[in-house]
């Protein structure tokens, strides 16, 4: 009760206070299953009762109430009439429940849902959305992005507007070929007219550098839906009602940016289901996560609030996306779609992700990977952009309960307390590298992910100025062999210089859980500060060399990223 207390007396404004809680076994020995929650989140909400079994309000919020009809239906009357500043979550255990479940599963509360959720509804907007695809020389691709978009959407009305920057002449007649063929097809289908001037299917061509925010804009300013659906073009729709689910979401006053559950091709791997924003940058949740299997707190499925949801499928309003300044063409390639909805945010609107429909993304068609060293700076560049613009929001996400660790990529949601870099992190011990690599050391068995290579202030700090340690983290495991007799080095492989230095093994429970028991992966892990100020001036690729206890058996393997040391 005081934690309560403390929090209606410390800010006036505070009408509602939940907290956390967890289970207790059947003989109220043991505590399990933490019910970690997020801050407000609104479409949650109108999901499920996710506040719990413990809400306070304030007494004069209650009495404006004429009627209820139980618990989450007072929820419903006032917190979703209530500002982002009204309503405080306790990051605390407030109650132990026997069954958290049962607040899940209720034909009273989906009755209740349905109707608050109507109430939320902008009045005066039309349903027509405009779905945007910016496209380039992906024929192919594009016609199975739009032949899957125009057969299986159900239940909405829309329009299409393909934006290409500059196809091959041959590309683009074959788009135009395309396009008109669709055309025909919907007359021929007897689609629903939509009462719109311009054509139903619009393709504007006009040739320039790639840049994801001005196609993107462009095909804006051209939309007559009062809703736009940004699609990549590498997007396969794959049932019916996935845009008419995005769009009662979307249509609520307080919901920014809509995004949908995205899947790998023919596969039940989740690709997207929301970003979390955590210390290594804007992530995908439970990307790689098996949709079959249980997720923290069904986070894969129905409707959740997010800091952010990808550019690859997002549906926002015409007025909220205009109102905010619409994508940044300073940010070209990566991260404009996390900008835009942390614009989002930061204007009081709850962006939020739609894991109630999937579609299959073929990731990164359209532009390519980002492996180069080119590729990688820039994406680097853009992601210190992308913070300088918010810097308030570095590492920081409310709908992330702050128990969860942001300090790996991991793709699950794992407590904070198994993986703080700061009581596993040792300090690296440079020795000049000078081996030549042999050519059998190479081997895709090897398998590698840098989860961090950079500046361990700004990991620490974003405001950070001067760099003078990095930090080196991730894990490394050896498919197919007993990884407790590998030992791991990093090597710093530069044009002019090259160092290697010892990584001690650290614990990575997530691993278990990933990969094959048999591999005994959980002592895979890294995490290496460095003096940077040991190291001559130079461009040191990250590199793995894995070497086996009892056996001559060496694997090495270069990553994708770099640690630049411009002074002595």
């Amino acid at each position: 009760m005081l934690l309560i207390t403390d929090a209606f007396l410390k800010d006036e404004r505070i009408i509602c206070v939940y907290g956390d809680e967890d289970e207790l076994n059947s003989n109220e020995t043991v505590r399990m299953t933490p019910w970690f929650k997020p801050d407000w989140s609104p479409d949650t909400l109108l999901d499920h009762m996710y506040t719990g079994n413990v809400i306070a309000f304030k007494s004069d919020g209650l009495r404006k109430l004429k009627s209820f009809d139980n618990i989450y239906d007072i929820c419903l009357k006032v917190m979703l009439n209530c500002k982002r500043s009204e309503i405080y979550h306790i990051p605390d255990m407030l109650f132990h429940s026997h069954n958290l479940k049962k607040l899940y599963a209720s034909k009273e509360f989906n009755s209740l849902r349905k109707k608050h959720a109507a109430k939320c509804i902008e009045k005066d907007s039309s349903d027509l959305v405009s779905v945007i695809i910016p496209s380039k020389d992906n024929v192919q691709t594009l016609e199975t992005c739009l032949r899957s978009l125009i057969k299986l959407t159900r239940d909405a009305k829309y329009e299409i507007i393909v934006v290409d920057n500059g196809s091959a002449e041959e590309n683009k007649c074959k788009i135009e070929g395309l396009l008109d063929a669709l055309k025909q097809d919907l007359v021929d289908g007897g689609y629903v007219e939509n009462n719109v001037e311009k054509p139903l299917i619009r393709y504007i061509y006009k040739p320039q550098p790639f840049n994801f925010s001005r196609m993107c804009n462009m095909g804006a300013r051209d939309a007559d839906g009062d809703y736009l659906l940004f699609l990549n073009d590498d997007i396969e729709i794959r049932e019916g009602h996935w845009m008419s689910r995005m769009l009662e979401v979307a249509k609520r006053k307080h919901t920014g940016a809509v995004g949908a559950k995205l899947t790998y091709p023919s596969s039940m791997l989740i690709q997207h289901a929301g970003i979390s924003n955590i210390r290594l940058g804007p992530v995908h949740k439970l990307q790689f996560k098996d949709d079959r299997t249980h997720c923290y707190m069904d986070l894969n499925n129905g409707v959740h609030n997010c800091i952010a949801v990808t550019g690859a499928c997002l549906m926002v309003a015409k007025s909220k996306f205009e109102e905010v300044g619409c994508f940044s063409e300073e940010l070209e390639v990566a991260f404009n779609d996390v900008d835009l909805c942390f614009r989002l945010y930061e204007s009081n609107y709850h962006n939020a992700v739609c894991n109630n429909t999937h579609l299959w993304h073929y990731e990164s068609m359209s532009r390519g990977s980002d492996d180069t060293e080119d590729k990688l700076s820039r994406l680097n560049e853009e992601r210190e952009l992308l913070y300088k613009r918010h810097p308030a929001l570095y590492g920081i996400d409310p709908y992330m309960s702050v128990h969860f660790c942001r300090d790996i990529l991991d793709n699950n949601y794992s407590f904070i307390y198994e993986y703080d870099y700061r009581d596993v992190t040792s300090d690296g011990v440079l020795e000049p590298f000078t081996k030549t690599i042999k050519d059998r050391w190479y081997n895709e068995c090897l398998m590698v992910s840098l989860e961090y290579a950079g500046s361990l202030e700004r990991f620490e700090d974003i405001s950070a100025k001067n760099s003078s340690t990095a930090l080196i983290s991730g894990y490394a495991y050896v498919a197919g062999s007993d990884n407790s007799l590998m030992r791991r080095s990093i090597i710093l492989k530069g044009k002019d210089h090259s160092f290697i230095m010892h990584a001690p093994a650290v614990y990575r429970p997530d691993l278990e859980i990933n990969l094959d028991p048999e591999e005994y992966a959980l002592m895979c892990g890294f995490s290496v500060s460095l003096d940077l100020k040991k190291l001559p001036k130079d461009t040191y690729r990250i590199a793995v060399l894995a070497e086996s206890g009892c056996s001559r058996l060496k694997l090495y393997h270069e990553t994708n990223k770099y640690i630049r040391v411009n002074t002595k």
